[in-house]
């Protein structure tokens, strides 16, 4: 570690080692885990964000997808 790494960093570097995500050569993460699960779980929460004032929101499995299809669309 050098005197400009932070700790944690290098930590973190130790960690991942050798590790390479595997997937296969034709994958749309959109469609192959996002738009599968809301066709699975619909209507079950995906995304619960909190914010600092207290406020709230959630997303289901089927608006984190139809979101995603607006963002693939743009």
């Amino acid at each position: 570690m050098t005197a400009r790494t932070p700790k944690g960093l290098e930590a973190y570097r130790e960690l991942k080692g050798p590790y390479r995500l595997r997937a296969p050569e034709f994958f749309n993460y959109g469609y192959d885990v996002v738009d599968r699960q809301a066709e699975e779980r619909g209507d079950v929460c995906a995304l619960w964000w909190l914010g600092t004032g207290g406020e709230e929101r959630r997303l289901t499995f089927r608006e984190v997808s139809e979101r995603s299809d607006r963002v693939a669309g743009a």
